[in-house]
C-alpha cells in the first residue's frame, strides 16, 4: 500500500473545506474525520525516491490499513494487533487489527519523551516530588526518591531504558506542572500528528480504561518521535549511567540497561536488519507490547509494532516472524 497521493490529499482538503463551509465555524469538532480517514502529516510533496533526503520519513505517512494485510509466517494467535511500516517506500507492509482499540502500556512513553524533548531543555534540573514517586506496587521505577535532583536528560534515559514510571511523572510535572495537564498536552499533540483514535490520561501507561490507542496511531506517534536525534540516541542506547543528586546531599551513579532484548542481542532477530531502537511495555490488560525502529541492508527503515502479546517470549517470537516475513516480501 503506497503513501497517499496528492490527488487523495486534495480530496481530503476539499472535504475539510466543505465541512467548514457547512458548519460556519473553525472549531476542531467540525473537522472530526471518520475512522478510516486519518489526518496526513509530514511532507505532502511527491519526491522521487532517488532525491529523497528525509532521514527517517518517506514522502508522507503510510496509508491507513483499512483491512488486514497478512503475510505467510506470523502466528496472530499470540498477539492482539500488529503492524509493519516501511518509512522509506511509504508502504504499510503488514497489518493485523491495526485500527482496533488497544492499551499501549509503557509504549505510551514514546509520546511522553517526544513532548519533553520538544518542550524542555536537556540540561535543566528537576527536583523529584513526593507525588512522582507514589506508584502502584510492582510498577517499574528509575530508582528515584523524593527530593532527588536529576537532569531532564537523565530522566529521559530512565524513562525510555528501564521504563521508569517515576521518571514519567517527574517529567510530566516539569513540562506542565501536573500529570493531568501533561495528559491534556499529550492528547492535543497526538491529534496534531493524526493519531485521532487515541486518548491518554497519564504519561506512563499504567492501565486506565480511558487510556488507549491503535497500532496505526502508535506508528504515527513513534514516527514523529524518531524525527528527533535526541530521541533516536536514547532508544538505541544499550546501557547508560546517569548521576542522581540525592536529597541527602551526595551524588549517586545509577546505571540503566535497556529492556530492548533485540538491542542487547539476547533475543535473535533477522540479521538483514540493524536495530535502531525501540520501546517495550507491559500491563496485565495490555499484554506485552513493543515498538521497534530498524534499517535493512537496502537502507530502508521500518517501524514494527506488536501489541497484546500473551508472554514476552511469544511477543518477541511474533515480532521476529513478522520481520522475517517482511524481509522476504522486500526481496521480491
Amino acid at each position: 500500500m503506497k503513501c497517499i497521493s496528492k490527488r487523495i490529499l486534495s480530496g481530503l482538503l476539499s472535504l475539510c473545506l466543505l465541512s467548514l463551509s457547512l458548519t460556519g465555524c473553525g472549531k476542531e469538532e467540525a473537522l472530526e474525520q471518520p475512522f478510516d480517514l486519518y489526518e496526513v502529516t509530514g511532507s505532502q510533496e511527491e519526491v522521487p525516491a532517488s532525491k529523497q533526503k528525509i532521514e527517517y520519513l518517506g514522502a508522507g505517512n503510510c496509508q491507513v490499513p483499512t483491512e488486514d494485510i497478512l503475510l505467510k509466517g506470523p502466528d496472530t494467535g499470540s498477539v492482539k494487533a500488529a503492524g509493519a511500516f516501511n518509512l522509506t517506500t511509504g508502504e504499510t507492509e503488514y497489518a493485523y487489527q491495526a485500527l482496533e482499540k488497544i492499551y499501549p502500556a509503557s509504549t505510551t512513553k514514546v509520546l511522553t519523551a517526544y513532548l519533553v524533548i520538544k518542550k524542555g531543555k536537556l540540561k535543566d534540573k528537576v527536583t523529584i516530588s513526593r507525588e512522582a514517586v507514589m506508584l502502584p506496587q510492582g510498577a517499574s521505577r528509575a530508582g528515584l526518591n523524593e527530593g532527588d535532583e536529576v537532569t531532564v536528560e537523565g530522566l529521559l534515559y530512565g524513562l525510555m531504558m528501564v521504563s521508569g514510571n517515576d521518571a514519567a511523572k517527574a517529567l510530566a510535572e516539569y513540562v506542565s506542572g501536573s500529570v493531568e495537564d501533561f495528559a491534556a498536552l499529550m492528547n492535543e499533540e497526538a491529534k496534531k500528528m493524526g493519531a485521532t483514535h487515541s486518548h491518554f490520561v497519564n504519561p506512563h501507561g499504567i492501565h486506565d480504561e480511558d487510556h488507549y490507542t491503535t497500532v496505526y496511531d502508535m506508528y504515527l506517534l513513534f514516527q514523529k518521535a524518531c524525527t528527533s536525534k535526541t530521541f533516536r540516541k536514547i532508544i538505541k542506547t544499550p546501557k547508560k549511567t546517569i548521576v542522581i543528586h540525592r536529597a541527602g546531599g551526595y551524588d549517586k551513579d545509577m546505571t540503566y540497561e535497556t529492556t530492548n532484548r533485540f538491542l542487547l542481542n539476547t533475543t535473535k532477530y533477522p540479521k538483514v536488519y540493524k536495530i535502531l531502537g525501540g520501546k517495550s511495555g507491559t500491563t496485565y490488560n495490555a499484554g506485552k507490547c513493543f515498538v521497534l525502529l530498524t534499517e535493512n541492508k537496502k537502507k530502508q527503515r521500518h517501524i514494527f509494532i506488536t501489541m497484546g502479546g500473551e508472554t514476552g517470549g511469544k511477543m518477541f517470537s511474533f515480532m521476529n516472524q513478522m520481520m522475517k516475513a517482511v524481509s522476504r516480501k522486500d526481496k521480491k
